[in-house]
């Protein structure tokens, strides 16, 4: 009985979680979409129920989330500082605390890397500006206004 008990109650989160991920599914805010897709798939794997429903619904949010952070990177492009090319190849997100480089790299923000298919500059792209800050990023230099000419 409380086993059963137990199963329904872990069967109706599945479904509340169905139900939060098909609402997010249109939306175009990254976070709640990835938000509902943790919450599906963690109620999912606490629940030995086999739900299609489930599975097919977090290929689908992972679909979207895949979309929206190429919708992202797309707007944030930008023409090569060293030739104008327009194309470039972007890496997949990183932090470098993933590559295991000694030091204290914990806190390091999630980064792109950019390569120009022309001729090959990188850029290190930050995805989201709000990780940008302490401990990681100690210093803040503001460079002088460019109009202001060569005499300060």
């Amino acid at each position: 009985m409380f086993f059963e008990r137990r199963k329904k109650e872990a069967q109706q989160k599945v479904l509340e979680a169905i139900e939060r991920g098909q609402a997010v599914l249109s939306s175009n805010s990254v976070a709640e979409v990835r938000e509902a897709n943790e919450t599906l798939r963690t109620v999912w794997s606490d629940d030995d129920h086999d739900n299609t429903e489930a599975l097919s619904l977090m290929v689908k949010l992972d679909a979207r989330i895949g979309e929206l952070a190429q919708s992202a990177i797309e707007r944030m492009a930008h023409p090569c500082m060293r030739c104008g090319c327009g194309e470039h190849r972007v890496s997949e997100a990183f932090r470098i605390r993933d590559f295991d480089v000694p030091g204290t790299w914990m806190n390091s923000p999630t980064l792109r890397m950019w390569v120009c298919a022309s001729c090959g500059v990188v850029e290190l792209v930050a995805d989201d500006l709000t990780e940008i800050k302490e401990p990681f990023f100690k210093h803040l230099i503001r460079a002088p206004d460019p109009k202001r000419g060569p005499f300060r």
